[in-house]
């Protein structure tokens, strides 16, 4: 650790996320509802908490899986190194969602999430909230006159999508990875290595059908990490930090080589978020 302050507030944090998760336990203690990816992080952070070592543990990923009424939710719950000081990071599947009821929810559930947010543990309460409001994103889409004004339709929105994966080495993988960007028109980049990250902006729908086909390859590990709804409707505002989409392959594979190319474009602070270090000096 830096310095004794933060190896005090990440000892302080993880104590709470080791509390969180033991309550979580005792909510969902069937074998399919609360699953780890790597149940190893959870020694590896009692070690580091029983022997104050200087190493610090992997951060906690995990899936809860509810049932709320007649809709199946997969909830995809990253934790950085300093949750609850920091904000986690949560994705929610459901294939009995359309994909616009899917980021919908997304886009709204982490709205809630940030607008709330106190620097305590905030699982539950995000729990609570799919609770009260998951109904209306199963309700199916209103029907509107087929001679609409196209004047009075909405505007097309936008996304950028940050997706955390174990290792990105396969030939194949990244030739497709890259080949789906460019036939969506989405700009970004795909990092390989271990882990490899990748992000991609654009048109909201395509974003997600891009993810569709990302997501059914073999993976070890891949989940979608950070999505941000942006702002402005044409899409040629700051808020387009990519031109094209890229891939990135440094011979001495580091993070810090990639938060270096991306201080270019303002996004190191997201690339350290998403990694669980936003709050390391």
């Amino acid at each position: 650790m830096d310095t004794e302050e933060n190896k005090d507030k990440l000892i302080r944090c993880l104590n709470e996320q080791v509390n969180e998760i033991n309550l979580l336990q005792s909510m969902y203690p069937e074998k399919n509802e609360l699953i780890f990816y790597d149940a190893t992080v959870l020694q590896e952070i009692e070690n580091f908490l029983a022997t104050s070592t200087d190493f610090v543990p992997r951060y906690i990923d995990f899936i809860i899986n509810l049932q709320i009424t007649n809709t199946k939710l997969e909830i995809s719950i990253c934790l950085p190194s300093f949750y609850p000081d920091t904000q986690p990071n949560i994705y929610i599947r459901s294939n009995q969602l359309n994909r616009q009821q899917e980021s919908s929810l997304n886009i709204e559930f982490n709205n809630f999430m940030t607008k709330s947010f106190t620097g305590e543990v905030c699982i539950y309460t995000g729990i609570l909230w799919l609770l009260e409001n998951i109904e209306k994103y199963c309700e199916p889409p209103a029907t509107f006159p087929v001679n609409v004004n196209k004047s009075n339709e909405e505007p097309v929105k936008y996304t950028r999508y940050w997706i955390y994966s174990h290792h990105i080495y396969n030939k194949e993988k990244k030739e497709m990875i890259v080949k789906t960007a460019k036939k969506y028109n989405l700009n970004g980049f795909c990092c390989t290595g271990k882990p490899g990250i990748i992000c991609i902006e654009g048109n909201e729908t395509t974003c997600i059908e891009w993810w569709k086909i990302i997501k059914a390859l073999h993976w070890k590990k891949i989940v979608i990490r950070k999505i941000e709804e942006l702002s402005n409707s044409d899409f040629n505002s700051i808020d387009n930090r990519f031109k094209n989409f890229t891939l990135i392959e440094f011979s001495n594979h580091s993070m810090s080589q990639l938060c270096q190319t991306l201080e270019e474009v303002s996004l190191q602070n997201t690339l350290r978020e998403i990694l669980g270090f936003s709050n390391v000096t």
